[in-house]
């Protein structure tokens, strides 16, 4: 029975309270962004902040490559499309942030119990993530082949415990599909969180337990003291390993 307690625990611990924090999943807010020759900045604003961190986008094509090059969001992905012209450049040059300098995020990475940012990349090549702080600090670094992007592995000058904004860096792109980006908490830090729900859990489930056991004997008459100093007694046994069971 303890096993089986601990095992729904730690599924639902796991899925929950530990889960990574999702910086965009795609899901909301679809729309599609078309730059035709010139640069173009675009925003989108009033998004759901639980699947947008921040409630907004911001999208930037600078000058460079193919003349006409498409952003889509929706149905839970992110797709970049460059289209191939007959002569001159088929690339595509994007930058996707979410908050701004001013705007920031005041997003603290050191107090979240994680250690990379994960881009569920589904085809295409890789965009690059940059991070920015107050003060113009600035920090980036290209994704593993799994989409990994490892705090320990950024480089530059940004502050981890203040990051004013995240964005995905495309340059000289022929075009990428993204599932979601997210920042993922480190193994470590997820089983060392679930152990200790499950022993919290444990605790308090023979407490409620033994609770229902002295009350249905204090109706019966087989019990003299007082119900409170009786589960005051039990409470305090459960913490110091006394309780039989």
């Amino acid at each position: 029975m303890r096993i089986l307690l601990t095992a729904i625990l730690v599924a639902t611990f796991s899925q929950t309270t530990l889960a990574a924090l999702l910086v965009d999943d795609f899901s909301v807010g679809p729309t599609t962004v078309t730059r035709n020759g010139a640069a173009l900045a675009q925003s989108q604003t009033g998004l759901d902040p639980s699947r947008v961190l921040g409630g907004a986008r911001h999208f930037e094509f600078d000058g460079n490559g193919a003349d006409v090059q498409t952003a889509t969001i929706g149905g839970g992905t992110l797709q970049l499309t460059p289209t191939p012209m007959p002569v001159g450049n088929s690339l595509a040059y994007l930058d996707l942030t979410w908050g701004s300098d001013s705007s920031p995020l005041g997003l603290d990475l050191t107090s979240l119990g994680a250690n990379r940012f994960h881009i569920d990349l589904l085809s295409g090549s890789r965009p690059g993530l940059v991070i920015g702080s107050p003060g113009g600090g600035r920090s980036s670094r290209n994704p593993d082949s799994n989409g990994d992007v490892f705090f320990t592995e950024l480089s530059g000058s940004a502050d981890l415990a203040n990051v004013s904004w995240i964005r995905l860096s495309t340059v000289r792109s022929s075009g990428y599909k993204i599932g979601s980006l997210s920042i993922v908490p480190e193994p470590a830090t997820l089983w060392l969180g679930m152990a200790a729900a499950a022993v919290a859990v444990h605790v308090r489930l023979k407490y409620v337990c033994l609770a229902i056991h002295l009350r249905l004997a204090t109706k019966m008459g087989t019990v003299k003291l007082p119900l409170a100093t009786l589960l005051l007694y039990g409470f305090i046994s459960n913490i110091l390993g006394e309780t039989k069971t």
